[in-house]
């Protein structure tokens, strides 16, 4: 085999090795600490149970993380990418979480009571048997989400193509979305 052709080979190898792409320790250890972590790189961190209430979260990837049972109380959590990650049982009430991302996420039993989720994109995330108290989602984007069993959230979202509503049914518009909601 020749140079480039070895050079192509090895260059192939090294797009298809699955990515290891993992937390920045020194975000990991901050939030540990309950220190603020801004714009900072979580991605795959376990979080489960952790204390992170009234932190400053603000721009962080907290992509695929583990967050089963995590305080995000009184947390600002703008600008976040929470795709895939699991916050089930998790407690966010008075979370400021504006323009997040939370494709795919699971919220289920989690605790919304008076948190702001303004323009998020909730594309396929799950809410099963969580409760809001209320929880306000302004201009959000419910496609696809699930909301089965939930309680206590305000819909007002942008979008609920295909969103399953508390009472089980499926909507597609804020209309039925009204008519369905049980608080």
């Amino acid at each position: 085999m020749n140079k480039i052709g070895s050079m192509i080979l090895t260059s192939i190898a090294v797009l298809c090795t699955p990515s290891t792409h993992a937390y920045l320790q020194a975000d990991l250890d901050k939030v540990l600490a309950h220190e603020n972590c801004i714009d900072g790189d979580l991605t795959n961190a376990p979080l489960d149970g952790v204390d992170l209430s009234a932190l400053n979260l603000r721009g962080t990837d907290f992509n695929n993380a583990s967050m089963i049972g995590a305080n995000l109380s009184g947390s600002i959590l703008q600008n976040t990418n929470l795709s895939t990650a699991n916050l089930s049982n998790a407690l966010l009430g008075g979370a400021s979480c504006g323009n997040a991302t939370a494709i795919s996420t699971n919220f289920n039993g989690a605790q919304f009571d008076g948190s702001s989720w303004a323009y998020t994109n909730f594309t396929g995330a799950t809410f099963i048997n969580s409760t809001g108290g209320p929880a306000s989602m302004p201009g959000a984007d419910l496609t696809n989400a699930n909301f089965t069993g939930a309680t206590g959230v305000t819909f007002n979202a942008e979008t609920y193509f295909n969103t399953t509503m508390p009472d089980g049914y499926v909507c597609s518009s804020a209309e039925c979305a009204q008519q369905h909601t049980t608080p």
